[in-house]
């Protein structure tokens, strides 16, 4: 009896000290099993928005010549088609982000940055009805008529889309920027465990804009690779992602917001 209970504690004892099956892969982890990254990069973007307008010229009365002046014809009056577009382009941006390993080669992170200076830009172009001749260019025609009174209704038109002619702030044409902030959190896989490792990244997230009246925050989906470069305890990063944004505020379709980002990170 006292030798099989020998036995039995020597076989707890021997069970005790395996490593779990479970645990096989934290075995290897490196002790560093946390990183810190400073980024930057640029966010590349091409949302667009268009609308069309009626807008109503007034009449014009002819002016005669007169002690050898050149008179003007006058103009009857009538409407042109406006076609607006507005475009949400590309930005700088930057951030950071925090890593932690999981197991050996996947690891959780989540990160925040902002691309504070993402243009924003509306233009405008006639429609197909034409535009009369003026003396003046059209789009000194269109800044003269929305500044009077009888432009006042039509003052601030937004709306999306025409690489035509730019007018100024006044009226509401011509451009801005706005500010992007980015945050989420997804998960990364190396597909290599050494020190240079490619990796695959999935995730979710938001997207909050700045700047724009009707802005709001967009919910973002995340997939894109990257590679890592490991330097003892410090690396380099660079990141490619596609950040489908859903229901971009200024087109209400899902947009691709692609990040091509590069840093560095300390792990600890």
């Amino acid at each position: 009896m006292k030798r099989r209970f020998l036995a039995t504690c020597a076989l707890a004892a021997a069970f005790a000290s395996a490593p779990a099956p479970g645990r096989a892969d934290d075995a290897s982890l490196d002790p560093a099993r946390n990183e810190f990254s400073v980024f930057g990069g640029i966010s590349i973007l091409d949302a667009r928005s268009s609308q069309q307008y009626t807008v109503t010229l007034p009449a014009i009365p002819a002016i005669p010549a007169s002690h050898g002046e050149p008179g003007f014809p006058g103009y009857p009056g009538g409407s042109v088609q406006v076609n607006t577009e507005t475009k949400l382009g590309d930005g700088g941006l930057f951030g950071l982000r925090y890593t932690f390993y999981l197991r050996k080669q996947l690891a959780l992170e989540a990160d925040a940055s902002v691309a504070p200076g993402q243009e924003l830009r509306t233009s405008a172009g006639l429609g197909p009805g034409g535009y009369p001749s003026f003396p003046q260019p059209f789009e000194q025609a269109m800044n003269a008529y929305l500044g009077g009174m009888g432009g006042a209704a039509n003052r601030g038109m937004g709306g999306p889309s025409g690489a035509y002619a730019r007018y100024g702030e006044p009226y509401g044409y011509g451009q801005h920027d706005v500010t992007a902030w980015h945050y989420g959190a997804g998960l990364t896989y190396d597909i290599l465990g050494r020190d240079v490792r490619p990796f695959v990244l999935l995730g979710v997230g938001g997207v909050s804009y700045d700047g724009e009246a009707g802005a709001k925050t967009d919910f973002v989906l995340r997939f894109g690779a990257g590679l890592k470069v490991y330097f003892g305890r410090l690396g380099v990063r660079i990141d490619a992602a596609d950040y489908l944004v859903f229901n971009n505020f200024l087109t209400g379709h899902d947009e691709h917001d692609v990040h091509v980002t590069g840093g560095g990170f300390v792990r600890f």
